[in-house]
């Protein structure tokens, strides 16, 4: 499928929002509403700030996914009572 420029642009911050989420890359592309991982792919190589951009969303899931680790051990002992 071709997309517009808008298309894609409205796309990738969706992508990027449920990344951030905590949502891995290929969860989210295998939704119908989004396009196949290599069209994710191509987008990254073609434009640099997306590729930054998406780096930040990882940065930011791997944060996310840290804070609910550390979150699951504080309160692991109230399991046990």
């Amino acid at each position: 499928m071709a997309y517009s420029q808008k298309q894609i642009d409205e796309i990738f911050d969706d992508i990027l929002h449920e990344i951030e989420q905590g949502n891995s890359l290929i969860s989210i592309l295998r939704r119908k509403e989004f396009p196949s991982t290599s069209t994710f792919y191509q987008w990254l190589e073609a434009d640099e700030s997306k590729a930054k951009r998406y780096a930040r969303a990882c940065e930011i899931r791997a944060d996310v996914i840290f804070e609910d680790i550390i979150d699951i051990a504080d309160h692991s002992d109230e399991d046990h009572t």
